[in-house]
């Protein structure tokens, strides 16, 4: 399994950041082809106290070619112009993760 993931870091107007997310911009994540499941985490503090961050977003897919096709489909595109357009482009940061086995 391979993830895409991306971290959003506080805004300072969540209220407008949260109507973007969820109304426009998941819409549009939604369409991407070939995707095993789909997360969104509001991420509420660390074993310290306050995050940086706001809210993580996972992608699942079964292998990397999956993946990358899935990114670069139409609605993969879309998204990405999607969060530099949205004026929240700033606080967008993403990787790509694969599971590895602890045994």
């Amino acid at each position: 399994m391979v993830k895409f993931v991306a971290l959003y870091k506080k805004p300072e107007d969540p209220e407008a950041f949260d109507k973007w997310y969820f109304g426009e911009h998941m819409a549009i994540c939604k369409r991407y082809p070939d995707v095993a499941h789909m997360h969104v985490e509001r991420v509420t503090g660390t074993p310290r106290g306050e995050s940086d961050y706001y809210l993580m977003f996972e992608v699942v897919y079964p292998d990397r070619d999956t993946m990358m096709r899935s990114l670069m489909s139409e609605p993969g595109m879309e998204s990405a112009k999607n969060v530099r357009e949205s004026g929240f482009g700033p606080l967008f940061s993403s990787f790509f993760t694969e599971s590895v086995p602890t045994d």
